[in-house]
């Protein structure tokens, strides 16, 4: 009884819960990785800096300073790099994608752990592989370095990719190198050949069919994207472009269709209905 008793008497008046305990052990964690956070960035370390936070984030997913301090050393990155990113994709997008991979380099050197470089370097090793120079000399193959502009580039955009292939191997069905190419895409995304053209048309036919109807439900806005994928692939494509400004006039933009409409005369300048219609967005 004594003993219990010189127990009681040594023990804190207000004894901590279990739960209590797990919250102090977490705020001591979280603040260990918080402060390695915030000298990485002060020191411009911002990919390991990423890491710290989200390290953060897995231990306490209700942190949303650790998801905005993370946006900003993102922001911070693409600042730092711009002209370097820049370097990269304009090459890739002349199809030089050795050159490309060079440029990379100065990238990976400065920052080894950003998820997006590494990536690209692995995107690059593939086409490199494949095609380390492309000449665009040929429609075909003009088409085929467009689409890869959504393979090779800051946001993802593998649709564009497959569909410059497709159009690509339509134009030149005698090229072995776009199976390779497409090859490669799919294996990056296996989901892309589920898109499925309407039969008997091509990528670029099918999809200004697609946009002409939802034009005709009055469903412009479905169509604009549609018309604008066409365009990135063939920009001198006439009917996307009379399309496009047809739906852009709906939506009483008028700026805009009559830009696309000029664009589509310039192309088309024995169209009498684009006369019209531009007469018509001027009054």
């Amino acid at each position: 009884m004594k003993a219990l008793l010189l127990a009681l008497l040594a023990a804190p008046a207000f004894a901590q819960t279990p739960v209590e305990d797990a919250q102090k052990v977490r705020s001591a964690e979280l603040k260990v990785h918080y402060d390695a956070a915030f000298e990485l960035y002060s020191k411009g370390d911002y990919s390991r800096a990423i890491m710290e936070w989200r390290e953060v984030l897995r231990k306490a997913p209700d942190q949303s300073t650790a998801e905005k301090m993370i946006s900003m050393a993102r922001e911070a990155i693409d600042r730092r790099d711009h002209s370097l990113q820049e370097a990269v994709y304009d090459r890739a997008a002349e199809g030089k994608y050795q050159d490309a991979m060079i440029a990379l380099q100065k990238l990976l050197e400065s920052d080894a752990l950003h998820p997006h470089y590494t990536l690209l370097q692995a995107r690059l090793d593939r086409l490199t592989f494949v095609v380390p120079t492309v000449s665009t000399d040929s429609k075909a193959w003009q088409a085929a370095v467009r689409g890869m502009t959504g393979y090779i580039a800051p946001k993802d955009d593998l649709g564009l990719a497959y569909d410059g292939l497709r159009l690509a191997k339509e134009l030149d069905g005698k090229e072995p190198l776009f199976d390779r190419l497409i090859a490669i895409l799919l294996s990056d995304n296996p989901a892309l050949a589920a898109d499925a053209l309407t039969p008997g048309m091509g990528v670029l036919e099918h999809k200004r069919y697609l946009a002409l109807n939802h034009i005709y439900d009055g469903h412009y806005n479905l169509a604009i994207p549609l018309l604008e994928r066409v365009l990135q692939l063939d920009p001198d494509d006439a009917v996307a472009l009379k399309r496009l400004g047809s739906a852009h006039f709906a939506l009483k933009d008028k700026a805009k269709a009559k830009e696309y409409w000029t664009r589509a005369l310039t192309l088309k300048p024995d169209d009498a209905q684009l006369k019209v219609f531009l007469t018509g967005v001027q009054q």
